[in-house]
């Protein structure tokens, strides 16, 4: 932004094109077959999105569908993997979304707070791999996991790696 500010062009839009996370030499390692990996993956697609979101990109697109190196959102008879979904859930929320500002309120967890619908949506996670029990400063209307998975909503909760959506 700073590079195009420079020239006179700030009216410019800025895309990721090739977001992904991959692995190994060739994705054939026994880690990268690791069900860790595939949760890593879907984890990553989630918050990749709403970092990309965040930082007013006008596009953040995942390479690649079928895969490089581990980056498959969909396997060899393109049935959708967990990255899938959770890229999915993510693009799914921040539809029609407006974003509001980072989640710093809690030591160890970052996050994205968002506008939708007349609803505030936080995206959290751990942001240094450790477990923390956090008491929200409201009690949500409903928490999912990463892939649209109904959690019980309460105002303490505990972050992960594994990251939630949080519905106030």
């Amino acid at each position: 932004r700073s590079v195009l500010d420079q020239f006179s062009f700030p009216q410019k839009y800025l895309m990721n094109t090739e977001a992904g996370l991959v692995c190994g030499r060739d994705a054939t390692e026994d880690f990268c077959l690791a069900p860790e990996f595939t949760l890593t993956k879907a984890y990553y697609a989630a918050e990749v999105n709403f970092a990309a979101f965040a930082e007013g990109l006008r596009a953040n697109i995942w390479y690649s569908l079928t895969g490089w190196r581990g980056t498959n959102l969909v396997d060899k008879d393109l049935k959708p993997n967990q990255a899938y979904t959770a890229y999915q859930f993510s693009a799914q929320q921040l539809n029609g979304a407006v974003f509001q500002r980072i989640v710093s309120d809690f030591p160890g967890v970052r996050g994205y707070e968002i506008q939708r619908g007349g609803q505030t949506v936080w995206f959290l996670v751990s942001g240094d791999g450790a477990a923390h029990s956090v008491t929200l400063p409201f009690t949500p209307s409903a928490v999912y996991d990463v892939f649209g998975a109904a959690q019980p909503a309460a105002s303490a909760i505990n972050i992960t790696s594994a990251p939630l959506y949080v519905v106030r």
